[in-house]
């Protein structure tokens, strides 16, 4: 769903079903951002976006949760975005469009 919603805004979406596998795709090709869930199969999306970070640190990064109890720190050190499931579209579209606008080339 998220892949669709992203190419009715214009964007050019890849999914992933791990951690591990985002990243081989972000290794692999230039993204201007990254989404993430902060639960997955294997490292969790705190570890997946430091490698991110490593690797480029002007993309833009948003993380899901279901609650955002002691991220606030990572989120700062890491400069994420951070979104609360359940996920409304609008704000989605909304963080989408300010992370890639802040992306610095």
């Amino acid at each position: 769903m998220l892949c669709d919603a992203l190419a009715l805004w214009g964007c050019r979406p890849d999914g992933a079903a791990s951690a591990s596998e985002g990243l081989q795709l972000f290794v692999q090709g230039g993204y201007d951002l990254v989404m993430t869930d902060f639960r997955m199969p294997g490292a969790d999306g705190l570890e997946l976006i430091e490698s991110v970070r490593d690797r480029d640190p002007s993309v833009g990064v948003i993380m899901f949760t279901a609650s955002a109890a002691g991220l606030e720190r990572q989120q700062q050190r890491l400069g994420f975005t951070l979104i609360r499931k359940p996920v409304h579209l609008t704000g989605l579209e909304t963080a989408v469009r300010e992370a890639l606008a802040s992306r610095t080339p």
